[in-house]
């Protein structure tokens, strides 16, 4: 059993190249600010749920770009960027791409190599999709007029020093809004460890929600926001994220609906599933109310903490449960090679056993 722990560790050791980060961005400049609250210094002002951000009205049917510095150049293997988009009513790019530079002091002229994402989501009901050179837009409609662009990457960023972010105007004007406009609510980029798999990734619930609380809500990036059964869902009603990969998990984090009924995120199973949907991993926990969010790890139940799927099911009787703002995850994901390595070596069948 040990060598088995032991391959898992070693595999997850090779895959980081630098300690795990939340990269913060000292400045930011723009084409086009539309004033106010709606700067381009609003999108790293470190919250994406005032209400704020960069908006371009009045110049919104030309193409913008912002650049951002980071406070100070990192290293990465994996890269998230997260593009939250929460003012409503549409006001989301419609066509846009990332691209990163090394260059001392970043500037608008600089050199720049654009971000070549292996996943690409959209949270709240849209999709992203590829539209050449490295550029996404949405597609389907958003339940509630907001949403959550992500792209994760892979490969060896050494040096990375800032950011740019380019719109688009490929369909008449860059925002999805009736009058055109778009605002970036917040501009965020992760690395290694520190990287949320589950942000905005597909999600089923196993039966109906209660109205106006869809499954997407939970992994939305907003806390405001969250998604419990409909009244007659009650044992074995469960939520199903697909991280869209394997990945060596670290830990999980379940964060409470705020202000009201703590007690809905109790009594709950929590498990990792493999890329055949087979468990892997398990854990029956009791939770606890009114803490805010309840951190799971490995330790906390019995198998493997790596898989491509994370379920959550109520093990109570109780209805609306469970009542979940946020189900976030955090590791990294395992390259395909090493997929039959690991096989090779037994890994999973050693754990399964285990079970």
């Amino acid at each position: 059993m040990n060598s088995c722990i032991f391959s898992l560790s070693a595999l997850s050791a090779s895959a980081s190249l630098a300690s795990a980060a939340v990269v913060n961005f000292s400045t930011v400049v723009g084409t086009y600010d539309q004033g106010g609250n709606y700067t381009v210094g609003q999108s790293i002002n470190g919250n994406a749920l005032d209400g704020f951000g960069w908006g371009v009205f009045g110049d919104q049917t030309n193409n913008q770009t912002a650049v951002y510095t980071a406070s100070a150049a990192f290293n990465a293997n994996n890269l998230q960027v997260a593009i939250p988009q929460f003012l409503g009513t549409n006001h989301y790019a419609n066509d846009f791409r990332v691209s990163y530079t090394t260059d001392a002091s970043p500037t608008l002229g600089g050199s720049w190599t654009e971000l070549a994402p292996t996943i690409a989501r959209a949270a709240n009901g849209l999709t992203l999709g590829a539209l050449g050179s490295n550029r996404f837009g949405p597609s389907g409609s958003s339940v509630d007029g907001t949403t959550n662009y992500v792209l994760m990457a892979q490969g060896n960023f050494v040096g990375v020093t800032g950011m740019r972010l380019e719109l688009f105007n490929s369909a008449g004007n860059l925002g999805a809004s009736a009058n055109g406009n778009m605002v970036v609510s917040e501009f965020q980029v992760t690395t290694n460890a520190e990287i949320n798999l589950a942000l905005a990734a597909p999600i089923t619930a196993s039966a109906a929600t209660w109205p106006g609380n869809p499954a997407v809500f939970v992994n939305d990036g907003r806390s405001g926001t969250f998604s419990h059964p409909g009244q007659d869902s009650q044992v074995n009603f469960s939520y199903t994220i697909d991280l869209q990969g394997v990945n060596a998990l670290t830990r999980l984090e379940l964060v409470d609906r705020t202000a009201c009924c703590p007690d809905r995120l109790t009594n709950y199973r929590v498990e990792i599933l493999d890329d055949m949907m087979a468990s892997v991993w398990t854990a029956n926990l009791a939770g606890t109310p009114g803490e805010g969010t309840d951190t799971v790890v490995a330790g906390d139940g019995v198998g493997t903490f790596a898989g491509r799927y994370v379920r959550l099911t109520n093990n109570s009787g109780a209805q609306y449960n469970p009542q979940i703002a946020e189900l976030r995850a955090f590791g990294s994901p395992i390259p395909e090679p090493s997929i039959p390595l690991l096989l090779g070596l037994g890994f999973l069948g050693c754990f399964r056993r285990r079970r």
